[in-house]
């Protein structure tokens, strides 16, 4: 997911150019251009795994957990807690407490890294498909900004943060496969090589 990513960053022409007709709608005047590569960031990634866990064995779907997470969420999971809510929320249970659900920036925050974005993804049946399901989402907006149409996307190929990334496949849940994107801290100094993968 990583490496997709940092493809698309570098060349988001060569990506883009799949793009279902009408979905890529901002995809104009140059909005998308050549981007530095995004490092990895180790704390964003573990919180990325971690929301992915929960999502699966908690059976939800959304940026905010379903609970409110245990303090030190950090020292539990993977190790003891598998992102269930009798290890990963205050109480046991999937509810939220007098200081509501967890959200997305509390919860990286948690793992020790600051918060610019997340995007998640559900039910594709390969990393392929969930990138791609991101990258060709449907926009009709045509201006060269964050919005809720394009905010994948956008975050994608303009974001100036480093990044983690997450995966897990949960049997029995509604989806069975989830996938997390955490942007989060700075992205300097570039190192000279990012990152790397050979795929398959």
């Amino acid at each position: 997911m990583h490496e997709w990513v940092n493809r698309a960053r570098v060349d988001p022409q060569a990506d883009l150019a799949g793009c279902p007709a009408g979905n890529c709608a901002e995809n104009i005047g140059g909005c998308y251009t050549p981007q530095n590569p995004l490092i990895w960031n180790g704390n964003a990634g573990r919180a990325a795994r971690f929301h992915c866990a929960e999502m699966g064995r908690q059976a939800f779907f959304s940026h905010n957990s379903a609970c409110t997470l245990v303090a030190n969420i950090n020292t539990l999971y993977p190790g003891s807690c598998n992102g269930s809510a009798s290890c990963a929320c205050v109480g046991g249970t999937s509810t939220c407490g007098g200081t509501g659900c967890t959200t997305p920036s509390e919860r990286i925050s948690l793992f020790g890294s600051g918060y610019s974005g997340e995007i998640i993804a559900a039910g594709y049946s390969t990393v392929d498909s969930a990138f791609y399901g991101w990258l060709w989402e449907p926009s009709s907006t045509t201006g060269c900004s964050f919005t809720s149409e394009n905010g994948h996307r956008y975050l994608i190929l303009k974001a100036t943060s480093a990044l983690g990334t997450g995966y897990e496949s949960v049997g029995g849940s509604p989806y069975t496969q989830y996938y997390t994107g955490d942007f989060a801290g700075s992205n300097s100094p570039i190192p000279k090589i990012p990152s790397g993968v050979h795929y398959p």
